[in-house]
């Protein structure tokens, strides 16, 4: 991060301390006795040793945020800082930092629509040395979270001058960013009875190699089908006429699936518990190793069904960013394998 700007602020403490310095040359210069000379002149004198010194500690500060990846709303978050100190004569002490909610470049940081403040404190840097440390917060929703400044202050060392440096990213309009993503909602009865359903149905087709089967008949491709069943050779004449190609068909039937349909209810607050709910299937589907694949008709999306932590990971973000607009339908909702499971959430109209 690079330093934007530097400067004094006088907080209540210093000017409490000045008022006091300015009433005690008064009363010196009016009874002209030596004692409040001398108590007038150490007063000034601290004074300036507190800015000279609070300003040398801050002169070789240097910071960078680190920033999670990713979190989750209403669940805890930590931002962290590695802050270095350049100095080879003095240590950086009692040390505030603290995000900037606005930036003279843009866009504008969105971390204070998500949380109040971020604030951290480390008591000790020593020279050429460095501290990491963390604040933890609570974000309130879910979005694309982003940083761009943040200043480093210090009142050290007697508590009357503060001294802060303010730090940007070096491109304003390429910020740090966290993504936040949906808090899941429990899903009712009737849906964890289908998800228990499927997974049994997945579990039982992993133990007995149903993928393994024998093949004993075709039919045509439907999506989610995997590539590797296609019969090439014997779709080869019907891909050239427009048609669906021909797919192996084993023995036994594979184990199914889940398609989650997410459909809009036009209104913002019940799509927002729609998206907390399919954060909840997701959350199950993961626990119990079962393919899901997600559909978003009214805001073109459609991701195919898989197990792979990837996979799960990018439906994840898809949600943390979704908006659902008013049923558009986009996209249509794919016809799915006969042994897969879709649930509908929201407006089925």
């Amino acid at each position: 991060m690079v330093v934007v700007s530097r400067r004094y602020h006088l907080h209540w403490p210093g000017a409490v301390f000045v008022i006091t310095t300015l009433l005690v040359a008064l009363g010196a210069i009016n009874s002209q006795h030596n004692l409040l000379y001398w108590i007038f002149g150490i007063a000034v004198g601290t004074l300036l040793f507190s800015g000279v010194l609070s300003g040398a500690v801050l002169m070789g500060v240097e910071i960078q945020r680190l920033p999670p990846a990713r979190g989750v709303a209403g669940q805890p978050l930590r931002v962290g800082y590695r802050i270095s100190n350049r100095s080879r004569l003095v240590p950086a002490l009692a040390l505030h930092i603290e995000e900037w909610s606005t930036s003279k470049g843009k866009p504008q940081p969105t971390w204070s629509d998500f949380v109040p403040s971020i604030r951290a404190f480390v008591p000790w840097v020593p020279r050429r040395g460095t501290q990491i440390l963390h604040s933890e917060v609570i974000p309130a929703h879910r979005g694309k979270m982003t940083y761009v400044a943040l200043r480093v202050w210090t009142t050290f060392p007697f508590g009357i001058t503060r001294k802060s440096v303010l730090f940007t990213v070096a491109d304003p309009t390429t910020p740090d960013e966290t993504l936040i993503r949906p808090a899941p909602l429990a899903t009712d009865a009737a849906q964890t009875q289908q998800l228990s359903s499927l997974a049994a149905r997945s579990e039982q087709a992993r133990r007995s190699g149903i993928e393994t089967g024998v093949p004993v008949s075709l039919r045509e491709y439907v999506t989610g089908d995997s590539p590797r069943r296609i019969a090439w050779k014997r779709s080869a004449l019907r891909v050239m006429d427009g048609r669906n190609p021909l797919v192996r068909q084993d023995s036994r039937p594979t184990a199914g699936r889940l398609w989650i349909v997410l459909r809009s209810t036009g209104d913002s607050s019940a799509d927002e518990a729609l998206i907390s709910r399919a954060a909840g299937v997701l959350d199950i589907a993961i626990a119990r190793s079962v393919p899901v694949g997600m559909v978003i008709p009214d805001a073109d999306v459609m991701v195919h069904p898989s197990a792979a932590p990837r996979h799960i990971a990018q439906i994840y973000d898809g949600l943390a960013t979704v908006t659902l607009p008013a049923r558009q339908a986009h996209v249509q909702v794919p016809r799915p394998h006969p042994r897969d499971t879709v649930l509908v959430l929201g407006d089925e109209s």
